[in-house]
C-alpha cells in the first residue's frame, strides 16, 4: 500500500491560515494547470484540488522533479459553492461544476485592471402590478485598490443602460410580464461587469404543501417512507402534480453538515422511498418545490430524524485498538449509528500494549477479524486477544 501524496484530517485546515470550514472533506476533484494557461506563471505545473464538503479549492504549486509540492498548498477559492470536477476549459481558464446549484463555474485571470464585481439585489422581485421595486448594487466592488465604480441600469429590460445611475434606482412595473433589470458598475479605467435579477410583474409565488411525511416521524434503515404534497396558485389556482418535483437528501454531520443527495423525483404529487443507510449523525431532508405557469417556485423542505442504537466495544485486554466503520478508538469505547444500519468492523493484529504483543483471537459475537453487523438494537461486543 502507498501512502497518499497529501492528506488532510476531517478536523484540520488544510492551509493554517485559511477561512474554510473543518469538520468534514471530500475531496472532489483534481486539475493540473495546462500550458498555456491564463494564470499568472507561479501556478506553471500546479495541482488544483477541491473539497465538496468544505466549499474550498486549493492549489498546490509546482515543485521539484516536475511533481507538486506539498508544502507550497495554499487557498485559491473559500466558498465555492458545491465544487466538483475541476477542469482547465476553453481559453485555457479554470472550470468547476457547481454541485449545488447546478451550474458551471469559471476562473478567469486577467492581467492587469482587473474588472469590478457587480452585485445587485431587488425588493421585491414578484407582485401584483403597478409593481414597485427597490434596487440596490451597493454590494458591488473593485478588486483594485483606488478604484472608484459608476453604476447604469437597465431597469425596463430593453438592452439600454439609460434608466438611472447611482447605486441604488427605483422603478415601478405597470405592465404584467418578466423583465431582467441590470446593472453594469465600471471601475475609472473603463472594465466594467453586470449583474441582473429577474423581476415578475403580476405573478406571485404558489404556495407548496407537504401532507405526508409530517414532523416527528423517525426511521430506522429500510423503512418504506411515504411522501405526498400539493400547491396553490393565487394565478394558476391548484398545481398539476406535473409542477411538483422533489428531492431527498442526507445531511451528514460530523462536525458541519454536508448533503448528500439520495434521490430527485420530477413531476409527481406522491410516492416513496425506503429510509437510507449512513453513518450517524445524520438525518434525511425532503424538499417539495412547485413552480407556478410564470416560473415563480415555493419550497417546503421537511427534516426526519433517524432511530438510534448505541454499539459498546470492549478488548480482552482492555485499551488495544478497535476499528468501527474506518474509525480507529482504545477501548473500551461507544458509537451511537443509526438503527438496522450495517457497520464494519476491525480488529488490528498483531498489537503492542504495556510491552507485550497481542495476536487477535475472537469476537463475541463469533464474526471473522473484520466482518460487518447489523445494528438493530443496543450490543456490546468485545474482541479477545492472545498474548504471545
Amino acid at each position: 500500500m502507498r501512502a497518499p501524496f497529501f492528506a488532510y484530517r476531517h478536523g484540520d485546515k488544510v492551509f493554517s491560515e485559511e477561512t474554510c470550514p473543518t469538520g468534514s472533506s471530500s475531496i472532489s476533484g483534481l486539475a493540473f494547470t495546462p500550458p498555456g494557461s491564463t494564470l499568472p506563471a507561479e501556478f506553471d505545473g500546479g495541482l488544483f484540488f477541491s473539497d465538496y464538503s468544505r466549499g474550498c479549492i486549493w492549489v498546490m504549486k509546482g515543485g521539484a522533479g516536475g511533481l507538486p509540492a506539498p508544502s507550497t498548498v495554499r487557498t485559491f477559492r473559500a466558498g465555492a459553492s458545491g465544487p466538483v470536477e475541476l477542469q482547465f476549459g476553453p481559453g485555457n481558464d479554470l472550470f468547476y461544476a457547481d454541485f449545488n446549484q447546478g451550474r458551471i463555474m469559471r476562473i478567469h485571470y486577467t492581467a492587469g485592471n482587473q474588472a469590478p464585481r457587480a452585485v445587485v439585489s431587488a425588493s421585491p422581485t414578484n407582485g401584483d402590478t403597478p409593481l414597485d421595486v427597490d434596487f440596490n448594487a451597493g454590494g458591488s466592488s473593485d478588486p483594485d485598490p483606488g478604484d472608484t465604480i459608476s453604476y447604469e441600469w437597465d431597469l425596463d429590460g430593453d438592452g439600454q443602460y439609460d434608466d438611472a445611475t447611482g447605486a441604488t434606482a427605483q422603478f415601478t412595473y405597470a405592465d404584467a410580464g418578466s423583465y431582467l433589470a441590470s446593472v453594469k458598475v465600471t471601475d475609472d479605467q473603463g472594465a466594467s461587469a453586470i449583474d441582473a435579477v429577474a423581476i415578475r410583474a403580476g405573478n406571485t409565488p404558489p404556495t407548496a404543501t407537504i401532507t405526508s411525511p409530517t414532523t416527528g416521524l423517525t426511521w430506522k434503515v429500510g423503512d418504506p417512507i411515504a411522501f405526498a404534497g400539493s400547491a396553490t396558485d393565487a394565478q394558476d389556482g391548484t398545481l398539476d402534480a406535473t409542477d411538483l418535483d422533489w428531492k431527498l437528501v442526507i445531511q451528514h454531520c460530523p462536525s458541519n453538515c454536508h448533503e448528500h443527495t439520495v434521490q430527485t423525483w420530477t413531476g409527481i404529487d406522491q410516492g416513496s422511498f425506503p429510509a437510507p443507510d449512513h453513518e450517524y449523525p445524520a438525518y434525511v431532508e425532503l424538499t417539495l418545490t412547485a413552480t407556478d405557469s410564470g416560473g415563480l417556485p415555493d419550497t417546503r423542505t421537511i427534516r426526519l430524524d433517524p432511530k438510534t442504537v448505541v454499539l459498546s466495544f470492549a478488548s480482552s485486554p482492555s485499551g488495544l485498538t478497535l476499528s468501527v466503520n474506518g474509525t480507529d478508538a482504545t477501548t473500551p469505547f461507544a458509537r451511537t449509528v443509526i438503527q438496522d444500519s450495517v457497520n464494519g468492523l476491525a480488529a488490528p493484529t498483531p498489537q503492542t500494549l504495556a510491552s507485550s504483543t497481542y495476536d487477535f483471537g475472537s469476537w463475541s459475537d463469533g464474526g471473522a477479524r473484520v466482518h460487518s453487523i447489523t445494528a438493530n438494537a443496543d450490543r456490546s461486543l468485545t474482541a479477545t486477544y492472545n498474548k504471545r
